[in-house]
């Protein structure tokens, strides 16, 4: 039981003066030693920030991709789109002249406007 609370009590220790603390008791060998396993983890923490930042940027260059193909995807179908588009507008123009012709050409529908126009002479004169 006294080696465990011993060891804990070690393990603060050590750990206080990895924060610069509890330092008065220690020779100059101890503070090289110390030295050295400060160097060594803040070695291991900028390792660890790196590969961080490298897989970071590595899932952000797969998003920009997936982005692009996206965006590559979306403009063939606009493209597509609008050629279809243009395609019914002129149908819908050879429709329209054909649709105008042959109301033009019905007497009837001559006979309408005709109507129309008296009787909106007639609406504007009162």
């Amino acid at each position: 039981m006294m080696g465990s609370t011993n060891r804990c009590y070690w393990h603060v220790v050590v750990k206080r003066q990895m924060m610069g603390e509890e330092l008065s008791g220690l020779g100059i060998k101890e503070l090289g030693n110390l030295e050295n396993r400060l160097e060594m983890s803040l070695k291991d923490v900028h390792m660890k920030k790196d590969q961080i930042l490298i897989d970071e940027l590595k899932e952000l260059h797969q998003k920009g991709s997936l982005f692009h193909q996206e965006n590559v995807e979306l403009n063939r179908k606009i493209n597509f789109i609008r050629k279809e588009n243009e395609k019914l507008q002129k149908v819908y123009k050879r429709h329209s002249v054909y649709f105008r012709i042959c109301i033009v050409k019905n007497p009837r529908h001559r006979q309408a406007k005709q109507r129309e126009r008296q009787l909106e002479a007639k609406n504007v004169i009162c």
